[in-house]
């Protein structure tokens, strides 16, 4: 990135994308994985079940200060700052003038899938940053094909990635196949990139080790998601849910962008294999089951800018600058409907108002009940009643089993909130679950007999536990299906081998 001033309009509107964010923590709650986040941060590895290390790493190296929303929810809003920016700066890499970065700018800003986004800090958050960084270095690339300096900058941001989010490989993979034929009778130029495929190659061998160890976890992971978790809606819902949850002035620049990078020459040479990438990645959603509708989220932050260059450029923007910006405005209209759905910024209540009176719906893409709240708010909500349930019916055992309890968790949110509180609760060290790496963490080896469970239906603990007895039920209006109404219940286990229920138990979801 060349050094020059930034633009102070967009300045500004970065500046508003972090105080928006943080004006809405005020209203917030933890968010469901952000306890398991910090469950990993506290047992790293080279890779989860459900995801690779780099964002939990960078959890990890911030030690106890994340152990406080606002300075987590500042991280994340900082890093939404830091998309709009570099989105902004991809707009001039590709000629795209002064108003092309402002228009990038304020499309990403007032979208209520990136403000969604980063509204809670996940690998999700980092994700568009790589595929800017590599978009940016491509470009660059395309200036100077036999630069070694460049195709290595190039192929470490795209080896990060990979450990930030194995979808990285959708991006590297349709791009880098285009730089190979388009670039690979340079002289120099096919040295380069195949150094870059080494760079990466090597750089993915700790993630490949770690699944080949654990006996490929994540392959499992997807597989049960696709056919437990995720609802297949079909391709005609997909893309209706683009509009939705991104907006139609971020859906329109997005086909803007991917015109303009197959029909102008000049684009086309400096952004082919960007816009293949971008185009390879709607096509693998278009065809894949169960694809949730924020997995194009970096993609939109590729496109967008390059959507801008070319609607800034075109002569229907020459001609007519106050009536298409007139019209880009209104687009823009949907996304700030929409942003009480996307953040937090009203009480459940009202939230759940707001939605009724719009008649608005999110898209439903997991196979939970329906919630009054969209998914990603109602997540935010119950997890400290849950560790205040969990204390009292611990309270309510004898001594004796009450010293050696293990508390059995349904999965890992209720097992992230219980470790999270354990201290201000006075719950036990002992906290499991079988749900993705937490069946790694466990040791049945150490347990005792004495089971507390939070979230398994009693029918289900009978076929396990000598003796059942349910203690109490965690109440919470606004969370999901499954939470509210969990069943906190006392399992006396000792028939069998701890170690062989637990591999029936286990839970890659």
């Amino acid at each position: 990135m060349q050094h020059r001033r930034i633009d102070p309009v967009v300045l500004a509107v970065v500046v508003a994308k972090i105080g928006i964010h943080l004006a809405s923590t005020l209203r917030d709650n933890w968010f469901r994985d952000e306890f398991y986040y910090l469950a990993c941060a506290r047992r790293l590895d080279w890779s989860y079940v459900d995801h690779p290390a780099f964002s939990i790493a960078a959890l990890a190296a911030l030690g106890s200060l994340t152990t406080s929303l606002i300075t987590l929810r500042l991280l994340t809003a900082a890093l939404g700052g830091l998309c709009i920016l570099v989105a902004a700066d991809l707009a001039r890499q590709v000629q795209g003038s002064t108003t092309a970065m402002r228009l990038t700018a304020v499309a990403l800003l007032l979208s209520p899938g990136f403000l969604g986004l980063y509204s809670f800090y996940s690998m999700n958050a980092w994700e568009p940053l790589f595929w800017l960084a590599g978009a940016i270095c491509l470009i660059r690339l395309s200036d100077l094909p036999a630069d070694r300096r460049r195709w290595l900058v190039l192929s470490l941001v795209l080896a990060i990635g990979l450990h930030n989010k194995w979808s990285m490989l959708w991006f590297a993979v349709p791009a880098l196949a285009v730089t190979a034929v388009q670039w690979g009778r340079w002289p120099g130029a096919f040295n380069g990139w195949c150094a870059s495929i080494a760079v990466i190659a090597l750089a993915a061998l700790p993630l490949v080790w770690w699944q080949a160890t654990h006996g490929y976890p994540t392959l499992e992971f997807m597989a049960n998601a696709q056919r437990l978790k995720l609802v297949h809606r079909g391709v005609a819902a997909f893309w209706l849910d683009q509009l939705l949850v991104f907006g139609p002035l971020v859906c329109l620049l997005g086909l803007a962008g991917s015109w303009g990078c197959l029909t102008k020459a000049g684009m086309r040479r400096r952004s082919l294999p960007v816009a293949t990438a971008i185009l390879a990645v709607a096509a693998l959603l278009t065809v894949t089951p169960g694809a949730r509708s924020y997995y194009m989220a970096p993609a939109y932050a590729v496109i967008v800018p390059l959507g801008a260059a070319v609607f800034c450029s075109s002569p229907l923007w020459q001609r007519n600058p106050v009536a298409v910006g007139s019209l880009l405005a209104l687009l823009a209209l949907p996304g700030v409907a929409g942003a009480p759905l996307a953040l937090p910024l009203l009480t459940p209540e009202q939230t759940a108002t707001y939605a009724t009176a719009l008649g608005i719906q999110a898209p439903r893409e997991e196979q939970t009940g329906a919630t009054a709240l969209p998914q990603h708010l109602a997540d935010r909500h119950g997890w400290e009643e849950l560790a205040r349930t969990v204390a009292g019916a611990l309270e309510s055992l004898p001594p004796a089993p009450r010293a050696s309890v293990t508390i059995m968790a349904s999965n890992y949110g209720q097992a992230g909130a219980l470790e999270f509180y354990r201290s201000r609760y006075g719950l036990p060290d002992r906290i499991v679950s079988p749900h993705n790496n937490y069946w790694y963490w466990a040791h049945p080896e150490e347990w005792s007999t004495h089971f507390v469970t939070v979230g398994f239906p009693i029918v289900g603990l009978s076929q396990f536990c000598d003796r059942v007895v349910p203690l109490a039920v965690v109440q919470c209006q606004w969370c999901r299906p499954g939470e509210d109404g969990a069943v906190v219940a006392y399992c006396e286990y000792s028939r069998r081998e701890a170690k062989t229920v637990w591999q029936q138990l286990r839970r890659f979801l």
